[in-house]
């Protein structure tokens, strides 16, 4: 009787033993299965990120692997690829607008880690060349304390604007009746005449600058480099011409 007590209840042990074991195996099966489907949700979420962003209705598509800019030499007739309200932003976050400027340019938007936590609104009433789309989205984010500074053939860095005169800018020698009448931020050098010193022209200039000590004046070199927003620029090109006179 003992004898038949001990077999069962050894077979019992065994049985629990076994039942321990398959539980332990379903529970790393279990595990094994969460972190093998985790990298996958995450990717997942990545890609859904990514196209979470759609091309608004009234804006053509980019023709595949073709850049743009603010920057861009104008045209006598450029064709309007962004139609009357196609951007329309009420009260939209700064990476929103950042986002279309990217679809519109094709170009990288590198943006800095400190933007200003801006809301935008703002509706085009009219038809806009590509070009020229650029040119308002930088006068929006400007007006929201963020400069979009081209960056290469590649990338624009979109930066708070009170950094950008620490930023590697294109430096323009056009015209002045050429340069954007926008917000797009550039470098401009100015040969003053010889008698003109440029230590006392600056002080003229500087109420039409819209960034802090963006008037270099270098006196021996008979220079001024101009750092602000193109519109700005132009003012001060207008003023100097006025001041040859």
């Amino acid at each position: 009787m003992k004898a038949i007590l001990g077999t069962a209840m050894l077979v019992a042990m065994l049985a629990g033993t076994a039942q321990a074991e398959r539980t332990k195996g379903y529970l790393v099966a279990a595990a094994d299965q969460v972190e093998t489907s985790k990298p996958r949700q995450d990717k997942a979420q990545a890609e859904q990120k990514i196209e979470a962003f759609k091309r608004p209705n009234g804006i053509q598509k980019r023709p595949p692997g073709a850049v743009f800019s603010s920057l861009d030499e104008g045209k006598a007739a450029e064709a309007k690829e962004v139609d009357a309200h196609a951007i329309s932003f009420v009260d939209a976050e700064a990476t929103e607008v950042l986002d279309l400027y990217q679809e519109l340019s094709g170009r990288n938007v590198i943006r800095s880690g400190n933007l200003p936590q801006a809301r935008v609104t703002f509706n085009n009433e009219l038809p806009l060349s590509r070009r020229a789309a650029l040119q308002t989205l930088d006068t929006v984010l400007a007006g929201h304390g963020i400069a979009m500074i081209v960056s290469g053939a590649q990338n624009i860095k979109a930066v708070a604007a009170k950094e950008a005169p620490q930023e590697a800018a294109p430096i323009i020698d056009w015209l002045p009746e050429r340069l954007p009448d926008s917000s797009t931020y550039i470098i401009y050098v100015v040969h003053t005449r010889e008698d003109q010193t440029p230590r006392e022209l600056a002080p003229m200039l500087q109420p039409l600058a819209k960034m802090p000590n963006s008037i270099i004046a270098m006196d021996q070199a008979h220079m001024l480099v101009l750092r602000d927003y193109s519109c700005n620029i132009r003012q001060m090109l207008q003023m100097i011409d006025r001041l040859k006179r």
